[in-house]
């Protein structure tokens, strides 16, 4: 009797202590993944972000002028005059494209009344140096430097354009300089998102959405409804994030590369809507 009382069914207590270094370990492999995430990231983002497609023009291509770094690097740039335009346009480019081959937009934008300057980053074109995100943002600086200081025109009369990457650059300098407007067309929240869609990596890139919250003049988000590169989710988030006075146009059926074909007609007349209801300047 007294040896049935005394016998004990009860599990052994090593099994359930193990269970919590088996989740530290776990952890541990997560983590681990998760820093190595963002390393590989921040080491192959530039690479694809950056794609100079072999240069479109030479050095005897008219309007053609050369924009001298801050280290002296020489920037090719289009300088399409128009001793009219009562607005410069500071256009910068898609990320797979030079000025050669957007020089057709940069005339139009000349037939519509405006003066122009297009400008291509380093490694694209007849730009000297690599591409990199400190050199974009840098080079995007001197550059509107350039047109107030050299060519002068006053920051009231410069209107930021960007198409896609450039989209990122117009906003940097919206966000620290003085311009009329910004205008960012088909541009993309952050360089991670266009991936990832929400913000899960750290050391993101080339983010627009931040630099769009600050710009002390008016916004114009124009976007595709069918962007099949940056997802058409990117406009609308950039359009919420800027200050007001803005507006925003959806361009339907239109994807990344086609939007000012679908757009067709409507697209200059609506970007003259715009500039034509900006501010009055002295």
């Amino acid at each position: 009797m007294f040896g049935e009382v005394g016998e004990c069914h009860c599990r052994p207590r090593h099994r359930a202590s193990s269970i919590q270094p088996t989740l530290v370990k776990i952890l541990v492999i997560l983590i681990l993944i998760y820093v190595l995430a963002c390393i590989f990231a921040r080491l192959v983002s530039e690479g694809m972000v950056f794609r100079p497609p072999p240069a479109s023009y030479g050095e005897a291509t008219p309007d053609l002028i050369f924009i001298p770094a801050d280290d002296g690097t020489p920037l090719a740039a289009l300088h399409l005059r128009n001793p009219d335009a009562k607005y410069l346009f500071l256009h910068f480019h898609g990320n797979g494209e030079d000025i050669g081959e957007g020089r057709w937009w940069l005339e139009q934008a000349r037939a519509e009344g405006f003066e122009v300057l297009g400008v291509d980053y380093r490694g694209y074109g007849l730009s000297s140096g690599s591409p990199s995100e400190r050199a974009y943002y840098a080079d995007a600086a001197t550059v509107v430097a350039h047109c107030r200081d050299k060519l002068g025109w006053k920051p009231d009369r410069i209107i930021v354009h960007g198409r896609s990457l450039g989209g990122a650059a117009a906003a940097r300098i919206a966000a620290r300089n003085p311009v009329a407007a910004l205008i960012v067309e088909n541009a993309f929240v952050s360089a991670y998102r266009v991936m990832t869609v929400k913000p899960v990596l750290l050391g993101d890139r080339f983010e627009t959405i931040d630099d769009i919250m600050r710009p002390l003049c008016p916004v114009f988000v124009i976007y595709s409804t069918q962007d099949e590169v940056v997802g058409e989710w990117n406009g609308p988030q950039l359009f919420a994030a800027a200050p007001e006075p803005k507006q925003i146009w959806a361009v339907e059926g239109a994807g990344h590369n086609d939007l000012l074909t679908v757009a067709g007609d409507h697209y200059w007349p609506r970007i003259r809507e715009f500039v034509d209801g900006l501010p009055p300047q002295p």
